[in-house]
């Protein structure tokens, strides 16, 4: 009954972060993925974590956007073991600007795994994507 209760408390903690979680996530990530971190966000507080992982992803993808890697890697690495196995970085891989650098250097370094070619593919198009979004939004930037 007691762990009942406390899934209540930390699913209404999750409801009343979601405007921060987004208004975060917009501060950092490309706009063309709003929707997307939206529906993400959505999502991530109705979960196991309830929106947990999503702060330690909001972290991480800030570390990265004010280029300090090392802070990155340690939030991830100072993140409970369960939470952090692919969840945080898929999110991060999803949404920051730096994403496919950070997801690989994880699986290399971290996990000791290689990616599967499928995966690699994956993490390309994200580049790939990101890239275009830098060009828009530095274009739009100068007008």
């Amino acid at each position: 009954m007691e762990e009942k209760r406390y899934n209540e408390i930390e699913k209404e903690q999750a409801k009343e972060n979601k405007d921060f979680w987004i208004n975060k996530g917009k501060q950092i990530i490309y706009p063309e993925l709003f929707v997307k971190w939206m529906e993400c966000v959505d999502s991530r507080i109705n979960d196991l974590y309830y929106g947990k992982d999503l702060s330690a992803a909001l972290d991480i993808m800030e570390a990265l956007e004010n280029d300090n890697f090392d802070e990155a890697l340690k939030i991830f690495n100072d993140i409970n073991e369960g939470m952090k196995s692919t969840i945080i970085s898929s999110i991060v891989l999803e949404f920051s600007k730096k994403g496919p650098e950070f997801y690989e250097y994880v699986c290399k370094n971290i996990y000791k795994q290689e990616i599967p070619t499928e995966m690699q593919e994956f993490i390309n198009k994200i580049r790939e994507e990101n890239s275009t979004y830098e060009k828009i939004n530095n274009y739009v930037k100068k007008k």
